[in-house]
């Protein structure tokens, strides 16, 4: 009930500002301007934000494509499994495997994100010197990354408006704290001339 109506206050407060109001000093207009360049913030930098992530989604893209040439994937099995409960919150558990290149048997470490055991079939990936390498980005990867950027950018620029708008309102409360000063001390010491009146 309250928070419903302080909003409404608020609303209504922004729009006497920006409206032909008698009332309304300058700083209450200055202070309802800065409130609506952050609205008008929020709103159009959505499509600069989707645009970085859209940019950032493609190069993502591009970058996949190329590793993914430059890879390629065999089937390999596990000669020493992880530990279980090992390295409970580590992104990479190592793990010696064994594959067949051809004729040769030849062995590798690589890690996995899952624990793993011996004797496992396990999928590794292999550079153009036959070295075990991680496994490329997916595309889920890529769209994680796109998503992060869009938000990083419009988060950025709202925070960065309402930072300006913040730092308005105290500089506006500063210059209204100090007409409040300059009337009080008119009151206080304008007595409209009964100290000079003839008794």
């Amino acid at each position: 009930m309250y928070s419903t109506l302080s909003r409404t206050l608020g609303r209504r407060w922004v729009f006497r500002g920006l409206a032909r109001n008698p009332l309304a000093r300058m700083t209450d207009r200055v202070e309802a301007f800065a409130i609506l360049g952050v609205l008008l913030t929020a709103l159009l930098v959505v499509p600069t934000a989707v645009q970085s992530g859209t940019d950032a989604y493609s190069a993502d893209l591009r970058a996949i494509a190329e590793q993914t040439r430059s890879l390629h994937s065999t089937n390999a099995e596990v000669l020493r499994g992880t530990v279980q409960g090992a390295q409970r919150y580590s992104t990479g558990l190592p793990v010696l495997v064994q594959w067949r290149e051809g004729s040769q048997t030849r062995t590798g470490r690589t890690t996995f994100s899952t624990p793993t055991s011996t004797g496992q079939q396990v999928v590794i990936w292999l550079d153009q010197k036959g070295n075990v390498v991680d496994a490329p980005r997916r595309k889920a990867d890529a769209q994680l990354t796109a998503f992060v950027r869009s938000a990083g950018v419009w988060l950025g620029a709202v925070a960065l408006s309402v930072l300006i708008a913040y730092l308005v309102r105290r500089l506006l409360d500063r210059v209204r704290a100090n007409a409040w000063e300059r009337e009080l001390q008119l009151l206080a010491h304008n007595d409209d001339g009964w100290a000079n009146r003839r008794i």
